[in-house]
């Protein structure tokens, strides 16, 4: 990674990081809802490393990155609403010129059969500067669990 910045850490630096690992969150679940394929590419670094704890395959690159989304996710497209990522938990340790940041993840949705699907995990994350912004550098998606299946039910208003 050869265009990292040696610039010092500052206050907002913390804040940058979170709002690369909320945004995208947001940019997932807004695709999943429009029945598209997430366009991520904006948020990894051009050599970046991507896993998973359901692949054994490592994924080198932006655009092997954007296409193992498109791949993935594509063929999912239009079978999820209300998508919903929330992340928590978000532990940020400045290394050098990088920092690890992990998180805890719940994201739910409903299927088109109404039932909603839920995955709970961890994002493992090394972040570092390209140009000046904050990216992902390399990216571990840990699926920890997924619960049983749960069937919507619609709001009725409060009692």
């Amino acid at each position: 990674m050869d265009a990292i910045s040696h610039s010092p850490i500052r206050g907002d630096d913390f804040e940058e990081i979170r709002q690369v690992v909320a945004g995208y969150c947001h940019i997932v679940d807004r695709a999943m809802q429009a029945g598209e394929t997430p366009d991520v590419s904006f948020l990894f670094h051009p050599d970046a490393e991507f896993t998973n704890s359901f692949q054994s395959q490592v994924w080198k690159g932006r655009a092997a990155i954007v296409d193992w989304y498109h791949t993935y996710l594509g063929k999912r497209r239009g079978y999820f609403r209300y998508t919903r990522h929330k992340i928590y938990a978000i532990h940020t340790e400045f290394e050098g010129e990088t920092a690890r940041t992990v998180c805890h993840f719940d994201a739910d949705s409903l299927d088109f059969h109404g039932i909603i699907r839920r995955m709970s995990g961890r994002y493992e994350d090394v972040v570092a500067k390209y140009e000046g912004r904050w990216l992902i550098a390399k990216r571990n998606i840990n699926i920890q669990y997924i619960p049983g299946e749960i069937e919507a039910q619609p709001f009725r208003g409060w009692r």
